[in-house]
């Protein structure tokens, strides 16, 4: 695996959601529609360099080396509540049923 480091944005717009990106292309490659949704200035909050084996919080440094590679960002959405995963869970059982 090659060094690559990754600049972590936060969304204006939405709380507990982050945008990674290459740092050397930044925010070039996130798509309009995205960048119009997280809000035009979302806050720069890290540079982290993706080292082998290195773990984040919801991902592993390799998957998201990959991801950044092919699609250039990647968006870290909060984790669901436990109300929504309840909901979630009934509309999954009751469609088996």
């Amino acid at each position: 695996m090659t060094m690559m480091i990754c600049s972590v944005y936060e969304a204006q717009r939405r709380a507990q959601t982050y945008l990674f990106v290459e740092r050397r292309v930044a925010l070039s490659r996130v798509p309009v529609a995205l960048r119009e949704l997280i809000g035009d200035r979302p806050r720069h909050v890290m540079d982290i360099p993706l080292r082998p084996g290195m773990r984040l919080a919801r991902i592993d440094a390799e998957t998201l080396r990959k991801i950044l590679a092919e699609q250039g960002y990647y968006l870290q959405l909060p984790p669901p509540d436990d109300a929504e995963v309840a909901a979630l869970k009934r509309r999954q059982h009751e469609a088996q049923a």
